[in-house]
């Protein structure tokens, strides 16, 4: 197994943190490099059959909701759905989702946003749906398809997702978000589109509670970089963090204006998994409050 100990943003000598910041897409991509072309081919607008297929057997979701940016209780939250395999049933231009297979559905109302990552279990891959909510009837969600593509497998591999290790899961938040291996980060575009990106590392290195801080480094993925071109054009987030194998469920995090270091202002630790994945960005959230217990 790989140890890894924590990687910390730079702090100055009187022990403030770095003030590096990144507030357009051109610093962005000066860290991150550009989007490789190719990456853009893979994106459909409509579920195609294998989609269809990949739904039927998904019995886990992780969603982003997002509610008019503009609007005086506008929200952007990360939560979790789950039922049997095949729970959120659809056709190649809508979903149809129960509203009691999420854990928190709010807010909805009809033009939300609505970005999904289903999973299954043991298959390192996943789903992403991006789409817009279209009716919300007494049971069920409603939301047509606007974008749909395959995952890379990294964020289930850093986390070991599907392998439940033994102990006691922490009440406390802060023992929590230490020991937590996925992170879903949801955020919402400028232009009132949702994205659902996961995150993964070992525990004690996914996350971290610094006083009133919370953040998280963010290893190589597949370089679409969509939730930080989103944070970059308006910066309220939601972050659901999971200890796989523990009984108790997420702990949902809603935020609002976080700011983004630039990893050269980070210390890194000098472990075998900073190695192979060095970070190249860590999102701070100052401003947040937690939605579940």
């Amino acid at each position: 197994m790989l140890s890894c100990r924590r990687c910390q943003p730079a702090r100055d000598d009187h022990g403030r943190a770095g003030t590096d910041m990144i507030d357009s897409v051109a610093m962005l991509e000066a860290v991150t490099g550009c989007t490789p072309p190719a990456m853009h081919l893979k994106v459909i607008d409509h579920l195609d059959e294998g989609a269809l297929q990949w739904l039927a057997q998904s019995p886990l979701a992780f969603v982003g909701l997002g509610s008019d940016l503009r609007a005086a209780k506008a929200g952007v939250i990360a939560t979790i759905g789950g039922g049997a395999p095949g729970f959120v049933s659809g056709d190649a231009r809508r979903l149809r989702i129960p509203l009691a297979s999420l854990d928190n559905a709010e807010p909805l109302a009809v033009g939300a946003s609505f970005g999904s990552l289903f999973l299954i279990p043991g298959i390192r891959e996943a789903l992403r749906i991006n789409s817009r909510v279209e009716a919300v009837d007494s049971d069920h969600l409603h939301v047509v398809v606007e974008e749909c593509y395959g995952h890379c497998a990294k964020a289930v591999i850093r986390s070991d997702l599907w392998v439940a290790q033994p102990g006691d899961v922490p009440t406390d938040l802060a023992a929590f978000v230490a020991a937590s291996r996925f992170l879903a980060l949801a955020t919402v575009s400028a232009g009132g589109q949702a994205d659902l990106s996961p995150k993964g590392d070992p525990a004690g290195c996914m996350a971290m509670l610094d006083g009133d801080r919370l953040w998280f480094a963010d290893r190589p993925g597949n370089r679409r970089v969509d939730s930080f071109r989103n944070i970059v054009e308006q910066a309220q987030t939601g972050i659901a963090l999971l200890v796989p194998g523990a009984a108790r469920p997420p702990r949902s995090v809603t935020s609002y204006p976080p700011y983004l270091p630039d990893f050269q202002r980070i210390r890194p630790s000098a472990d075998r998994q900073a190695e192979r994945w060095p970070p190249a960005l860590c999102l701070v959230i100052q401003k947040w409050q937690v939605l579940s217990k």
